[in-house]
């Protein structure tokens, strides 16, 4: 069956629908000449999405007709399920609600025979998602709360952040339509809320209520496995042939399989799922010009919940696809040229509607949904021309929840050495060439997937130089600074921690992204820092400075969130973490952030010092600091805290 189906799966990704089915019909026929009929029933349940995709619903709706009642005569509740799940969705488009509720219902009572936790609660958002259509809102409310109340046992179980994340991406048709019922049915700021915050910065709000200030002892067994992975990425990083490299990523992916049953047994503290921090206890920890502004994109509208200390409104905006359709040309032109015309579009689309509302705000805090996680909002102009920059200090968070237990936090007060600044780059790197620009081309983290190797970082030994002058004594300085060099400092002692190296982002394997430094084999350390090795520190920091390419980036998983380096900076103990949401120039890097530090030093907060220090590089360099160098770095967490140095 399994050969027959993953063979199928191939062919129709390669456009070989013909060859997919005829190679499915001869797998029916053995079945119905061995009298198979659990094999029938799966067998027509996989032709009848094979026609559904290629747009033959009334062949569709036969087969799965026909699933339903091979299944049933032999209790495979499995293909029953599905085929009635998704006869149910093509009643749903032909107009036939009532058949496509009962359908559903059906689906769901499969599920429940199977005891299938996983899909059962999808089978119940589409059941809602019905009897809202139908105007059954009591039904559709207990729906989707029996929905989120299964969702919430299956994260009670999971302790890898990463694997809870992709737990509530494949939920995610669940959030979003509960939040569709909520919009619909009177708009309750406090419930609203609560959905949103059910699924949005989950991982790291869970991991902030239960993390440990003692790290759990680690067994040798997981020591082993893990200089084994340092082993493998090492060979990786000397090696260029392409078949070579993907024999040793297989390697890899198989020990980091191995490294799975051993990591869940010393992360049993990650095992935990709780409540959303009510709205209330967010509103208390905001300062009294500050808002909060968290989208959803949805079709056929989105919203956008804003947040102060003294109440919440929920504003309505453009569909999803018309605020993906605007936001893109934005984003694409950055990449070479500021551009006031596409600004303005997008300022119209998702902050003209809540213009009102921020008017007597100075600090704003956005949790994005969707293209919005790409999207530097300081760029924005308003109808005069006016950038977001000039009149807000604009940071970032996970989520609300997030941004309120961040602030419970003592952070770098107990910290007693001011800096820990880490650059990669080699003594000798060379200089910039000269040209019409005062700034090199030479950029902070660049993936090639064949293999490659990554420019020398000619400002990187002098920027943490700089940074250290500015905070003073007792900073320590890494320059060429191995992994193993990193990891022997007292990290929890520092107040801030500062990268100026390459970052490189995995949007598939999200745990992967990394840091890079330099390898010592001879302490079995690849030079990689990543994600998974960071979420493991345990810092006492006020602030995270990742002066690295694409470390505000990486994998969007749907209401969740985006999986990026400075997520697991926050988890280990950091108030806040200033990354990079795309390629970071080497020598702008350097002058930014000297300037950034700079203020930091004078008592300026942290959203204030890097809004600041943007606005005097326009100062300085005026049309050659496009927003493109300026923009993609962003404060996530906490921006509001000053930073603890001097006695």
């Amino acid at each position: 069956m399994l050969p027959y189906t993953g063979k199928a799966t191939a062919l129709v990704a390669l456009g070989k629908i013909g060859e997919a089915e005829q190679l499915l019909e001869h797998a029916l026929s053995v079945a119905q000449g061995s009298n198979s009929i659990g094999y029938q029933a799966e067998l027509s349940t996989q032709l009848a999405l094979l026609a559904k995709k290629a747009g033959n619903t009334r062949r569709a709706a036969q087969r799965f007709a026909d699933a339903i009642r091979l299944g049933t005569q032999v209790e495979g509740w499995r293909p029953v399920a599905l085929s009635y799940f998704e006869l149910s969705k093509i009643q749903e488009n032909s107009g036939e609600l009532v058949a496509a509720e009962r359908s559903a219902r059906q689906s769901v009572a499969a599920c429940r025979r199977l005891s299938d936790r996983f899909f059962l609660p999808r089978y119940l958002a589409h059941q809602g998602d019905i009897e809202i259509k139908r105007g059954r809102i009591r039904e559709a409310k207990a729906t989707y709360a029996e929905a989120e109340d299964i969702i919430n046992g299956i994260l009670v179980n999971v302790n890898s952040p990463w694997t809870k994340s992709s737990l509530i991406a494949a939920m995610n048709d669940v959030f979003t339509g509960n939040l569709r019922l909520e919009f619909r049915v009177g708009r309750n700021a406090r419930r609203v809320f609560h959905v949103v915050e059910e699924a949005r910065g989950r991982p790291v709000a869970d991991l902030l209520r239960a993390r440990r200030n003692t790290k759990p002892a680690v067994s040798a067994e997981l020591t082993n496995t893990e200089r084994k992975i340092a082993a493998l990425q090492i060979q990786l990083q000397r090696t260029s042939g392409r078949r070579e490299r993907q024999r040793i990523l297989d390697q890899l992916y198989e020990a980091e399989q191995e490294m799975g049953p051993l990591t869940a047994s010393a992360n049993q503290w990650m095992r935990v799922a709780r409540r959303p921090v009510e709205l209330e206890h967010v509103q208390r920890s905001l300062g009294p010009g500050e808002r909060i502004l968290e989208y959803v994109l949805d079709n056929p509208s989105s919203y956008c919940i804003v947040i102060s200390r003294s109440g919440t409104q929920i504003r309505t905006l453009r569909s999803r696809s018309e605020i993906e359709q605007t936001v893109m040309p934005l984003l694409k032109s950055l990449r070479a040229a500021d551009d006031p015309t596409l600004a303005r579009q997008v300022y119209d689309a998702v902050f003209k509607p809540v213009e009102q509302d921020v008017a007597a705000s100075g600090r704003l805090v956005v949790v994005p949904d969707g293209v919005l996680h790409q999207l530097p909002f300081e760029v924005l102009r308003d109808s005069k021309g006016r950038q977001v920059l000039q009149g807000y200090t604009v940071s970032y968070a996970p989520s609300a929840s997030v941004l309120a237990l961040l602030r419970g936090r003592q952070g770098g007060r107990n910290a007693r050495l001011p800096l820990l600044a880490v650059s990669a780059g080699p003594q000798n790197a060379p200089t910039a060439r000269p040209g019409s620009s005062p700034f090199g081309t030479v950029v902070r983290g660049l993936y090639d997937v064949e293999a490659g190797d990554l420019p020398p970082l000619a400002a990187a030994n002098g920027e943490v130089r700089d940074v250290a002058t500015i905070l003073g004594p007792g900073s320590i300085v890494l320059t060429e600074a191995s992994e193993a060099d990193v990891k022997a400092q007292p990290l929890q002692n520092f107040s801030v921690l500062h990268f100026a190296v390459h970052g490189l982002t995995s949007t598939k394997f999200s745990e992967r992204s990394t840091l890079v430094l330099r390898s010592d084999e001879s302490r079995h350390e690849d030079g990689l820092l990543q994600a998974r090795e960071i979420m493991d520190f345990a810092l006492n920091a006020d602030l995270v400075t990742l002066s690295a390419c694409g470390s505000g980036s990486g994998q969007i998983s749907g209401q969740e969130g985006v999986s990026s380096l400075a997520r697991p900076f926050l988890v280990a103990g950091a108030r806040s973490v200033v990354a990079n949401l795309w390629n970071a120039n080497d020598d702008f890097s350097r002058s930014l952030m000297k300037a950034f530090y700079t203020h930091l030093a004078a008592g300026e907060d942290e959203g204030s010092a890097l809004r600041q220090a943007k606005l005097d590089m326009i100062k300085a360099f005026g049309s050659h600091a496009t927003p493109f160098l300026w923009a993609g770095f962003v404060v996530m967490g906490d921006s509001a805290a000053r930073i603890s140095v001097g006695p």
